[in-house]
């Protein structure tokens, strides 16, 4: 133990001394000292013969050190940003009624100001659900379906903001086009989050958004008067076609990198 402490010592000697290198020698240590006590069990003492198996193991400490700390840092810093969140909370919302409360007072604006507590809730919400997304986008894909679903709550938690704002404040006509809009964005954000992760049947995905996105951006711009109801419908269709389009893109991209023997003979 004290030789194998001694070569740690050694081998990262240029290495900046802190807590995440003491636990990742510690546990070096410990897998040596379990190897030596499995190696002797089967009658094996020649300590020169055990260290070369447990360096065997380990033929990369620098490397192996660096994937450590970057994990090791990682988990540091999600927990220090969940005791963040938990301690700020309370004093956040402290303030959101205090703001609340002053500028209903100050204004008698009552009929209005709890847009303010729909703001503060819907900066919290986002601000932990693109958190918690971060957190589990990096996981293993099992967390994955659970990031998407904040992720939509989110954008439609949103989108509840803004249109109540637009209608509320600012009395902007036709504004209910939000709701099919933010419906719309869901479909984008979820696609490129399955994109960003890497999601093996996000084409699956991309056929099923391009015709349920179609409808929405339809109504979304004919409500808006920016194009005619007629022949605007035809934005549906076409998104069949695009569909098509992107199954036989796929095609030819799949035959392009096909392995064909005949031709390599």
């Amino acid at each position: 133990m004290k030789d194998m402490a001694a070569y740690l010592e050694n081998a990262f000697r240029d290495t900046p001394y802190d807590d995440v290198l003491l636990r990742f020698e510690r546990e070096l240590l410990d897998d040596y000292n379990a190897l030596c006590a499995r190696v002797r069990e089967a009658g094996l003492r020649d300590e020169n013969v055990i260290f070369d198996l447990f360096l065997s193991d380990h033929r990369d400490l620098p490397g192996e050190y660096a994937a450590y700390r970057k994990a090791a840092l990682k988990k540091k810093r999600e927990k220090a940003t969940h005791s963040f969140l938990v301690k700020a909370t309370p004093v956040y919302y402290l303030v959101m009624i205090a703001v609340y409360l002053g500028v209903s007072f100050l204004t008698q604006d009552w009929r209005r100001s709890w847009l303010i507590i729909i703001g503060f809730v819907t900066v919290w919400v986002d601000t932990v659900g693109m958190t918690l997304i971060l957190e589990l986008a990096a996981k293993r894909r099992l967390f994955h379906p659970v990031a998407r679903v904040l992720l939509a709550l989110s954008v439609m938690m949103t989108t509840v903001l803004v249109y109540l704002v637009g209608l509320i404040l600012f009395r902007i006509p036709r504004f209910w086009v939000v709701f099919p809009a933010g419906v719309c964005l869901m479909y984008c954000a979820d696609a490129v989050f399955a994109r960003l992760t890497g999601q093996k049947l996000r084409i699956i995905n991309d056929l099923i958004y391009i015709p349920a996105a179609a409808p929405m951006i339809y109504v979304t711009l004919a409500g808006a008067r920016l194009i005619p109801w007629h022949p605007g419908w035809l934005i549906v269709p076409l998104s069949v076609i695009a569909d098509l389009g992107l199954i036989l893109g796929k095609v030819l991209e799949n035959r392009k990198y096909r392995y064909r023997p005949e031709e390599d003979a």
